[in-house]
């Protein structure tokens, strides 16, 4: 039998409060019922999630050749233009073009302000980033990116 020394009064105190907390640290509920494996999450949590924002339109800027949208995030099936924006006159151009894949239906990967729209793909099992160049009123090439597999 384990013996505590005469004269250690807070040692005994300390040693009774351990076995009493470990004896009731069930509470009311039954113990066999808890998982107690360090290794393994007692509860399981739920995926977070954050709804991601289609983008239909996305904005030629004349003035720094680029766009109004650094990363645009695509919506499964829907029908994205890119444009002048509608206050500005029809003398300026664009050109649109993907290098290394497209998320547009049929593999479509070049735009201008003549043929500005495609139908996004479907079926993304994750999401996929695109960059692409965009030359706006012939000046220095800009490359933005396009994320598809938004929410539909």
């Amino acid at each position: 039998m384990f013996q505590i020394p005469e004269g250690r009064a807070i040692t005994k105190l300390a040693l009774l409060v351990l076995i009493t907390l470990g004896a009731g640290s069930c509470g009311d509920r039954d113990c066999r019922s808890l998982n107690l494996n360090p290794h393994v999450h007692p509860l399981k949590t739920a995926k977070k999630t954050t709804p991601v924002p289609c983008d239909t339109t996305i904005n030629a800027d004349v003035n720094t050749g680029g766009v109004d949208l650094d990363a645009a995030f695509l919506c499964e099936n829907d029908t994205i233009t890119w444009q002048i924006p509608p206050n500005l006159p029809d003398k300026h151009t664009f050109r649109v073009h993907f290098a290394n894949g497209s998320p547009f239906v049929n593999g479509k990967s070049d735009f201008t302000e003549s043929d500005p729209s495609g139908t996004v793909k479907d079926q993304y099992k994750r999401l996929e980033v695109y960059k692409y160049s965009i030359t706006v009123d012939s000046k220095t090439p800009v490359d933005p990116q396009v994320i598809g597999g938004g929410n539909p």
